[in-house]
């Protein structure tokens, strides 16, 4: 008898997402469809960008044209005001985007949540403060911190947020700096060589391009320890965020949404990973704080910024 698995369709039928929020399905049926939802990094990243479109309208803010456009483009969710809003009243969103290990694709999507205000020259200096690029750890080479994988992996994922939120400020210059920095946290070659390729392409990269580099530098040390890279990413997206403190900075904070999730289970793979090794404990304990933290104002948001300061820092060290 064989032992391969059959081919997974990719598309869930309406009908077992009618049975998925009427919680008909059985155990195993439950799995099998949120397998084809998270079986691709590409519909991932999609679904959870409409999810969280969602969750600005449903919070009452009113969709942009270009978010409009992007849900036509969504051709596999033509039916997006009908599924997305039953995906996400499932709890079915959360749990492909915040699994215990979520897929870097995912972390980029939470990069580009975060609020930038306007976009254009300078617009990233402007939201965040002249020194938005400075790492807040040593970027020597030969610093101690940097021959441990996880610190490695934690700078990148760190670095690769501040390019991606750069792209959706529409800042080139910043871009420009965002990637030079990504390229000096890539402490081993192969990783620095995926930098540079992406480099010498220009300014600015394609979404695609940075979701693959996204991909290749989680994984640079390895897959098992990948968590260390998103929860580098998670840190720098939610410290700009509560640097930042826009109104639309509520959302990305609220504790039923996506970005706060998924912090829990990065907090839960982290401590997994790091077991009788007692590694980046100061950061786990700061990001236990900022989980335990309730958010209902922009004033909440920006009690934040010190505590998520503290837990860069601790990541990069």
């Amino acid at each position: 008898m064989s032992n391969e698995t059959a081919p997974v369709n990719r598309i869930a039928s309406p009908e077992d997402l009618a049975a998925l929020i009427d919680g008909t399905l059985s155990p195993s049926e439950r799995d099998r469809v949120l397998r084809v939802l998270a079986q691709s990094d590409e519909d991932l990243a999609e679904l959870g960008e409409a999810s969280a479109i969602l969750q600005e309208l449903q919070q009452g803010y009113r969709a942009t044209p270009a978010a409009r456009r992007r849900w036509e483009r969504w051709s596999r969710w033509r039916t997006a005001f009908v599924v997305v809003p039953a995906l996400a009243a499932a709890g079915v969103a959360g749990v492909l985007i915040t699994r215990s290990e979520p897929r870097a694709s995912s972390m980029v999507g939470l990069a580009r949540a975060v609020p930038v205000g306007h976009t254009g020259p300078q617009s990233m200096a402007d939201a965040f403060g002249a020194d938005w690029v400075n790492p807040g750890w040593p970027e020597a080479r030969g610093d101690g911190a940097v021959n441990r994988p996880s610190t490695r992996l934690f700078r990148m994922g760190v670095q690769l947020a501040k390019l991606e939120v750069a792209h959706s400020a529409a800042d080139t210059s910043a871009m420009r700096l965002a990637v030079v920095a990504l390229r000096t946290a890539a402490a081993t070659t192969s990783a620095r060589a995926r930098v540079m390729a992406v480099e010498a392409r220009g300014m600015p990269v394609a979404a695609a391009d940075r979701t693959t580099l996204a991909n290749a530098l989680r994984v640079s040390e390895g897959a098992e320890i990948g968590v260390w890279f998103d929860l580098g990413v998670w840190c720098e997206s939610a410290r700009l965020t509560a640097t930042n403190a826009t109104p639309a900075a509520t959302v990305f904070f609220r504790p039923s949404g996506i970005a706060m999730s998924t912090l829990d289970n990065l907090i839960e793979a982290s401590q997994r990973n790091a077991s009788g090794r007692g590694e980046h404990e100061d950061l786990i304990a700061a990001l236990r704080v900022v989980a335990a933290h309730p958010v209902a104002s922009a004033s909440d948001v920006s009690s934040l910024s010190s505590l998520l300061n503290t837990a860069v820092q601790a990541g990069g060290r």
